[in-house]
C-alpha cells in the first residue's frame, strides 16, 4: 500500500474500527494485528479496550512502518554511504572530491 492516506491505510483504519487489528492483517502485519486483538480483548473486559481499539485505527490509517521510512535521496549529497579513498605517496589519504 502507498503512504498515509492511501485507499489501502483508509480501508485498513476502516476494518480496524469494526475489528481491532483486522487492518493490520489487511496490510500484511500478522504479528501487531494479533496483539491488538488479543489485547483489545482482554482489556475490553476492564472496559479500557478502547485504548486499544484507538490505537489499531490510527495504526492502520498510518500504514506500515516501512512506509513511514523516508526514501532515500537520489543525490548524492544526501547518501549515507562513505566516500571513496585511497592513500598517496606523501602518507596522506584521498578524498574522493576533495583535493589533498
Amino acid at each position: 500500500m502507498a503512504g498515509q492516506g492511501s485507499t489501502g491505510n483508509v480501508i485498513a483504519a476502516l476494518a480496524s474500527f469494526f475489528i481491532p487489528g483486522l487492518g493490520q492483517l489487511l496490510q500484511g502485519r500478522l504479528g501487531i494485528g494479533i496483539i491488538q486483538f488479543c489485547l483489545a480483548a482482554v482489556l475490553w473486559y476492564f472496559l479500557l479496550g478502547w485504548i486499544i481499539h484507538l490505537w489499531s485505527i490510527l495504526d492502520a490509517a498510518c500504514g506500515s512502518p516501512r512506509e513511514r521510512q523516508r526514501p532515500e535521496s537520489p543525490h548524492p549529497i544526501h547518501r549515507r554511504t562513505a566516500p571513496k579513498s585511497a592513500p598517496l605517496p606523501n602518507g596522506r589519504v584521498a578524498v574522493e572530491g576533495h583535493r589533498p
